[in-house]
């Protein structure tokens, strides 16, 4: 019987020391009462240090609260259980608490004492008990718009920042609908937050732009009565617009910097391999020069191979030259001026003729203009000479044809000046039209040796804002091996 006590016993202090509020339990000695028990809550309290109070009468723990002993006399004298709203301040801790304290008589002589502490909710029971005069004081000082409103967009209440953001005040606006003010609208906005949150009974948000070039962030938020259903909503509405600004520059600033990279990555790749390409034929011709110099039977060789690494020392030139030129166009708007394109063309078909000297070259023009007045710079010698190279790079035939003209047209109401380069090359085929103008696309093309050349040429068109496209010499489906065509509209300078 005695083991079963002791099991028993100790049971009860496990469950009576996992109690998660602090208890306390006074016994009645004469005319006061003696702390005999406390649980760990308790004494977690205050810093584990309860130890202090075993034994302690509570005339002595709490000396001027003639309430407290008050409630432990009634407990007993009643035989009764309650509970009161004590504030107590706890010198171990130096910390006033407000607590839930509920009394409950154990027979015959003893007061069990359970405490939960709503130091929280009682502040916020006295935020509630704030006059109304304070929180519209409050709310009127904030700068972001506060709108009540009914279920059909009726405004209840509004602060002052709401109302004077559409230069009135809010006894003007109560009852009237935020549509028709902020919006000059007979009917909600469609994205509108407000309705959005009564439908689904939760908080709902858009980024909205106004008239002005501002930008708000507005929440619509649901008030609900106890049995959980919307009955009105709070509109917030927040300017958001030099947030939304600066987010602009930086995505701004994060796809420049992309792309400059990404540039550089384009440029790398474009000189390793070209470069890669020009070495290996100046080398293997080298090679081979070494291996004839000294055999008669092969002198009519070395013209042909001096001149092959001739040619590839002046494309490894070319190469660097239209890498840096593209880089500056790209980096920076170039400074444009009055000029007249006719003595760049003349002076690129001349230079022209003497690179290709050792070729049989005709070139056959129809330049029947005195004067073609641009806007442009000492870069459109490089468009010419970009196109004029390629017709005679890409070109198989003994006899290189190349056919230059020029003509003034009308277009959209505005002169333009017309220059077209023919050849009677190997041409390009349809599909790659197009490619052959685009940096980007310059991995499928580079084989052909058009790629970086005509991106240069059609930069700078670009930033004379001109057009250039290519089509077939002679028109039809299936003709481009007969030879390009190359047509570059420039405006005329006014």
């Amino acid at each position: 019987m005695d083991q079963n006590f002791d099991l028993a016993e100790k049971e009860f202090e496990k469950i009576f020391n996992r109690i998660p509020t602090p208890i306390y339990i006074w016994k009645k000695v004469i005319d006061d009462f003696r702390l005999i028990k406390y649980n760990e809550a308790a004494d977690k309290l205050v810093n584990y240090e309860m130890h202090q109070f075993q034994g302690i009468s509570a005339k002595d723990r709490f000396k001027g609260r003639e309430d407290i002993l008050q409630d432990l006399e009634r407990t007993i004298v009643e035989q009764t259980s309650f509970s009161q709203e004590v504030r107590f301040y706890f010198e171990i801790i130096q910390k006033e608490r407000v607590l839930k304290a509920t009394y409950v008589f154990l027979p015959p002589d003893m007061v069990l004492v359970s405490t939960i502490d709503i130091t929280g909710e009682q502040k916020i029971k006295e935020l509630l008990k704030t006059s109304e005069k304070e929180k519209r004081i409050i709310l009127r000082t904030i700068s972001n718009h506060i709108i009540y409103q009914d279920l059909e967009n009726t405004i209840l209440w509004l602060n002052r920042a709401a109302a004077e953001s559409v230069n009135s005040t809010p006894e003007e606006l109560v009852g009237k609908k935020c549509y028709q003010l902020w919006n000059q609208s007979d009917e909600p906005c469609e994205d509108c937050p407000v309705l959005k949150c009564i439908q689904t009974g939760q908080v709902e948000g858009v980024t909205k732009s106004t008239f002005d070039d501002r930008s708000w962030n507005v929440k619509g938020a649901p008030v609900k009565n106890k049995e959980g259903e919307v009955i009105a909503a709070v509109e917030y509405t927040q300017e958001i617009t030099d947030h939304v600004k600066i987010q602009e520059k930086l995505e701004k600033s994060e796809k420049k910097y992309r792309e400059a990279y990404n540039r550089v990555e384009f440029y790398r790749d474009i000189f390793a391999h070209d470069i890669n390409n020009i070495l290996q034929s100046i080398k293997s011709a080298n090679e081979l020069l070494m291996m004839t110099k000294n055999d008669p039977e092969f002198l009519d060789k070395i013209e042909e191979l001096t001149e092959i690494i001739e040619e590839q020392t002046q494309r490894g030139a070319k190469l660097v030259s239209n890498i840096r030129k593209l880089s500056r166009l790209e980096d920076q708007q170039p400074t444009l001026q009055k000029m007249d394109l006719l003595p760049c063309l003349e002076k690129s078909i001349q230079s022209i003729k003497n690179s290709f000297y050792h070729k049989n070259i005709r070139i056959s023009t129809d330049l029947d203009l005195k004067r073609a007045i641009i806007l442009g710079n000492e870069l459109l010698t490089d468009v010419f000479e970009n196109i004029l190279h390629n017709g005679i790079k890409h070109n198989n035939h003994e006899v290189i044809k190349l056919w230059v003209n020029l003509a003034q047209i009308q277009k959209e109401n505005n002169s333009y000046f017309q220059i077209e380069f023919a050849d009677n090359g190997i041409g390009i085929p349809e599909d790659s039209k197009e490619a052959i103008f685009q940096r980007d696309k310059y991995e499928k093309i580079k084989g052909r040796g058009l790629g970086l050349g005509l991106s240069l040429v059609h930069k700078i068109v670009e930033n004379y804002h001109g057009e250039i496209w290519v089509e077939n010499r002679v028109p039809g489906e299936g003709n481009y091996s007969k030879g390009s065509k190359f047509v570059i509209q420039l405006p005329e300078a006014k």
